[in-house]
């Protein structure tokens, strides 16, 4: 229905017609899948340091880390 809209209307303004791909051209069409593969990668990692972020301490993390070192060479 679509596809008759759209050559309607490449022929009212004189366009050239073009066709609509199908749904089975859509997704049999790979071109996109390492950059999505990427995307999926990244968001997992970015997710993972979001939960680490809020479930770890890092204030207290960072105040020990601080005393061991200054602890370690004493002025």
């Amino acid at each position: 229905m679509l596809q008759l809209v759209m050559i309607q209307l490449a022929a009212l303004f004189h366009l050239p017609a073009f066709k609509l791909p199908t749904f089975h051209q859509i997704f049999a069409e790979e071109a996109a899948q390492d950059a999505f593969e990427y995307l999926l990668v990244v968001g997992v990692v970015v997710v993972a340091i979001i939960g680490a972020a809020i479930l770890l301490p890092i204030a207290t993390i960072v105040t020990d880390t601080t005393n061991a070192i200054t602890g370690a060479f004493p002025s």
